[in-house]
C-alpha cells in the first residue's frame, strides 16, 4: 500500500502495483492512509522501546467497553487519560475519584521522600555538629586550664613570690631585646630587685604590674592581637596540640613583637641618575659582615654593613666592584672561604669570583639557557648547584671544570638551594608548580616532590634541616615538613603579599620570613601566622640622597630581601635599584 501511495504521489493516475488508473481523490485518500499507518508505525515502536509490549489494535467490541484508556503520548512519556464521549456521569465521577486517590498517593509519597530526605540530612549535621562540639568543648578546657595557670602566675608576680625566678631566667628574654618592649619607666630595673641580695623590693612587684597592665605597648598588642584573633586561634591549637604554653607564648610574643620598620640606610645601585635598575640579588657573607648585591646592571657589588649603617642616608661606594659579561640573576657567598662568592647568569654561566681580588676563580658553563639561581653546599666549600631555564640542575665542584653531577627536571628550573645541615638533600622550585626534593646519593628517583602552589615556584629556603618554605608567583607562601608523619606536607600557607610575575625575594631568619611584593612592599612573615606580622611600603627616604637618583614610575616592586644573622635587621632592594637597610622593632 505504501509503494502504491507513494506512485500516485508522483504520476497521480497509474499505479504499478495493480496497474490501474485512478482519480485524484484516491491518490489523496492514500495519502491520509499512508500518514495514518506511519504515526501508527511510530507510536507501535515507542511503546515496544518503553514496555517490551507489542501492542495491537484494539477491536470494535473493545473500544465501545472501554471508558478510560492510557497511552504513552508521541514524545512526552507521561500517561495521558482518553474519556470516551459516550460515558455516563456515573463513569466520570469514579474517575475522578481514582484520579484523587492517586493525586492523593503521589503528595504523600513526595511528602514522606522530603521528610526522610530532610531526616538524613539532620541526623548528619548533628552528628557533625557534636563532634564539632565535643572538640570545641576540649578545646574550652584547655583554655581554661591555660588561663587557671596564667592567673596564678599573674596574682604569684603581682605579690612579688616569683618575681625573682622570673626574672633569673634567660628564657623569659628575646635574643634582641627591644627597648620599646619592656620600657624602663614600666619595669625600673633598680626598683624590681635590690641590688645587694638579689631579693625583691617592698612594694615593687605590685607597682610593676599596675605600670604593665596601663602601658601603651601592651594596648598596641591587645589590639594586634584582636586584628588576628581567628588565626591566633587556630595556631593556639595547633601549638598546644603538639607542645606545652610556653611555646604558644614564645610565639606570640614575637608575632606581636613584629610592628613597625624603620630604614637605618638608604642608597641608590645606580651611579648616576636615569640608569637605576632592577636589583636581583642580596646575599650576606659568612660572618654577616659585608653583603653583595647585583643585578641586570651586569655587576656585583660589596658594601661593608657597619660603615653603610654609619653614614646612613649618605652616599655609598662599594668596597670593590666586579663585572660580568651578562645579567647576573643570583649571588651566594660560600659559608667556609669568606672571600668566594658565586653568581649565576643570563647566558646560562656560574662563575666563582674571589671578592678580594674581583676575580674569577672558577667559570662553568654547561647550562643552554638563562640560570636563575645558584647555591653553595653549606656543609662541603668546594660543591655547589645551579639551575636553569634548560630545565637542568647541575652539581659543581670548584676542583673540576666539569659538573659532577645533574639532575633533570620537567620544566623550568627557577631556585636551588642545599639544606643548611645535610651535605646531600638538595631542593629545588619550577614551573610546573612543584618543588622537587633530591638525596644526591641516588638522583633516580626524588625524595619528595611538594605539589600544593598554583603556579612556578620561584625561591625555595631551608628554614632548619627538615623544613623549607617556598614562594610561588600564586602569591603565597607556604612552610613545608619533609618529616611530618603522614609523609612531606605543607603546614602553614601565608598570604597578604602581592606576587604573579616578578621574582620579589625571599629570606627567612629564625622564625621570620620575610618576602617582597609587587605593590613595592616588604612582607615580614611569623611562621606561626598565616597573615603578615609587619608591612612596609619601600621609598626613598626624604632625607636620602638615593631619592634624587629615583626614577619612579608606579610600576617598581621589592626584587631582593636578606636577614642579617641572629638580629631584626635585614637588607631589601627594588626593581628602581633603591637599596635600603632596615630594622624590625
Amino acid at each position: 500500500m505504501r509503494t502504491c501511495t507513494l506512485f500516485l504521489y508522483c504520476t497521480l493516475y497509474h499505479c504499478s502495483k495493480c496497474n490501474s488508473i485512478q482519480g485524484l481523490d484516491f491518490a489523496c485518500f492514500a495519502l491520509a492512509v499512508d500518514s495514518l499507518v506511519t504515526r501508527w508505525a511510530r507510536w507501535k515502536q515507542m511503546i515496544v522501546e518503553k514496555t517490551g509490549v507489542i501492542p495491537s489494535l484494539p477491536s470494535q467490541n473493545q473500544k465501545r467497553q472501554r471508558t478510560v484508556t492510557e497511552f504513552v503520548g508521541e514524545g512526552h512519556g507521561t500517561p495521558i487519560v482518553v474519556v470516551d464521549r459516550q460515558a455516563t456521569v456515573e463513569q466520570i465521577d469514579c474517575i475522578i475519584q481514582s484520579l484523587n486517590r492517586r493525586k492523593n498517593d503521589l503528595i504523600t509519597s513526595n511528602r514522606v521522600f522530603r521528610k526522610l530526605l530532610l531526616s538524613d540530612t539532620l541526623e548528619k549535621l548533628r552528628a557533625m555538629k557534636a563532634s564539632e562540639l565535643a572538640e570545641v568543648q576540649k578545646q574550652l578546657a584547655m583554655i581554661d586550664t591555660d588561663q587557671k595557670t596564667i592567673s596564678e602566675e599573674l596574682f604569684a608576680l603581682r605579690e612579688g613570690g616569683q618575681l625573682h625566678s622570673v626574672l633569673q631566667s634567660p628564657e623569659n628574654f628575646p635574643m634582641t631585646p627591644n627597648p620599646q618592649t619592656v620600657p624602663e619607666e614600666i619595669f625600673p630595673a633598680a626598683q624590681m630587685v635590690d641590688s645587694g641580695s638579689g631579693q625583691q623590693s617592698p612594694g615593687a612587684a605590685s607597682q610593676c604590674f599596675e605600670k604593665a597592665s596601663s602601658s601603651p605597648a601592651l594596648r598596641e598588642r591587645k589590639s594586634k592581637v584582636k586584628i588576628n584573633l581567628s588565626a591566633l586561634c587556630d595556631t593556639y591549637v595547633e601549638m598546644r596540640e603538639k607542645s606545652d604554653l610556653e611555646t604558644f607564648e614564645k610565639n606570640l610574643h614575637e608575632f606581636t613583637n613584629a610592628s613597625t620598620v624603620r630604614c637605618l640606610a638608604a642608597f641608590a645601585f645606580a651611579d648616576a641618575v636615569g640608569t637605576s635598575t632592577i636589583v636581583s640579588s642580596v646575599e650576606f657573607d659568612k660572618d654577616y659582615e659585608l653583603f653583595a648585591v647585583a643585578g641586570v646592571s651586569k655587576r656585583i657589588k660589596i658594601y661593608d654593613y657597619n660603615s653603610i649603617v654609619a653614614d646612613g642616608m649618605h652616599m655609598h661606594f662599594p668596597l670593590i666592584e666586579m663585572n660580568s659579561s651578562a645579567k647576573i640573576s643570583s649571588v651566594v657567598w660560600n659559608d667556609f672561604l669568606r672571600n668566594h662568592i658565586a653568581c649565576a647568569d643570563y647566558d646560562g654561566g656560574v662563575t666563582v669570583w674571589d671578592a678580594l681580588t674581583g676575580k674569577k676563580n672558577n667559570t662553568f658553563q654547561e647550562h643552554q639557557k638563562r640560570a636563575w639561581s645558584v647555591d653553595f653546599n653549606h656543609c662541603d666549600p668546594k660543591v655547589l648547584a645551579s639551575g636553569s631555564d634548560d630545565m637542568k640542575v647541575y652539581i659543581w665542584s670548584t676542583d673540576t671544570a666539569h659538573s659532577i653531577n645533574s639532575l633533570d627536571a620537567k620544566a623550568n628550573v627557577c631556585c636551588v638551594q642545599f639544606s643548611p645541615q645535610n651535605r646531600h638533600i638538595l631542593a629545588y622550585g619550577s614551573a610546573d608548580h612543584s618543588i622537587h626534593v633530591y638525596d644526591l646519593r641516588n638522583t633516580r628517583y626524588a625524595f619528595a616532590v611538594l605539589k600544593s602552589h598554583k603556579k612556578a615556584v620561584a625561591y625555595v629556603k631551608f628554614m632548619s634541616e627538615w623544613e623549607l618554605v617556598s614562594a610561588s608567583t600564586d602569591s603565597t607562601l607556604r612552610l613545608w615538613d619533609l618529616k611530618a608523619v603522614n609523609g612531606p606536607a605543607a603546614v602553614k600557607t601565608f598570604t597578604g603579599h602581592h606576587n604573579e610575575k616578578n621574582f620579589v625575594g625571599l629570606d627567612c631568619s629564625g622564625n621570620y620570613i620575610a618576602t617582597g611584593s609587587e605593590n613595592n612592599s616588604l612582607c615580614i612573615y611569623h611562621r606561626a601566622m598565616p597573615k603578615p606580622a609587619v608591612l612596609y611600603k619601600f621609598e626613598a627616604p626624604r632625607e636620602s640622597l638615593a631619592r634624587t637618583l629615583m626614577k619612579t614610575d608606579g610600576g617598581e616592586f621589592l626584587s631582593a630581601v636578606a636577614w642579617k644573622k641572629d638580629s631584626n635587621v635585614l637588607v631589601a632592594a627594588n626593581s628602581q635599584g633603591l637599596i635600603e637597610v632596615l630594622e624590625m622593632s
